[in-house]
């Protein structure tokens, strides 16, 4: 086996961590004895991109993580450290519509996305009606209690005691 040498600078802890303070403090508190968390070994695996259905896709149609995947053999922390490239920022990260739709097209038809867009923009729009009408739900519901509270008032029972659902001795009322 080939020796590496120590990762530059390790992206699995920051002796800044509030966590890492905690446990120090409990080791001290502890009378010396060190209490800590350590890693041997890496699994990496890659998954592969399928058709979703959220509705948080700004436009065409979405992807999400399928179920199957590509394990690859367990790596040593100190070997993953030394060789696993740089942390992609966000806006590498981030799919634009061309991407996703040359993604899928690998094991769906255009039919098959076409439907799926169509399905999360019904969606979408479902999602914004429920937004702007949320205030009148809040006042619909108020509307209703308020009219069970009257009507148990006026009436000097409940609904089911009118109607006389209500059981007595195993006899209706």
């Amino acid at each position: 086996t080939v020796a590496l040498p120590p990762p530059a600078r390790s992206i699995l802890h920051n002796s800044d961590f509030p966590s890492r303070r905690r446990c120090e403090m409990a080791a001290a508190e502890a009378g010396g004895r060190r209490c800590g968390i350590s890693f041997q070994k890496v699994v990496v695996r890659d998954y592969g991109m399928v058709l979703g259905d959220h509705p948080y896709c700004s436009y065409g149609p979405p992807v999400t993580l399928g179920w199957n995947y590509v394990e690859y053999q367990p790596l040593d922390v100190n070997a993953y450290e030394y060789h696993h490239a740089q942390r992609r920022t966000l806006k590498l990260m981030v799919l634009n519509f061309y991407r996703r739709k040359e993604i899928l097209l690998e094991e769906h038809s255009e039919g098959d996305l076409s439907s799926a867009t169509t399905k999360v923009n019904r969606s979408k729009m479902k999602r914004a009606v429920s937004r702007k009408l949320l205030p009148c739900w809040k006042v619909f519901d108020a509307s209703e209690s308020a009219g069970r509270k009257i009507s148990r008032v006026v009436n000097k029972g409940s609904p089911k005691e009118q109607m006389g659902i209500v059981h007595r001795d195993s006899e209706l009322i």
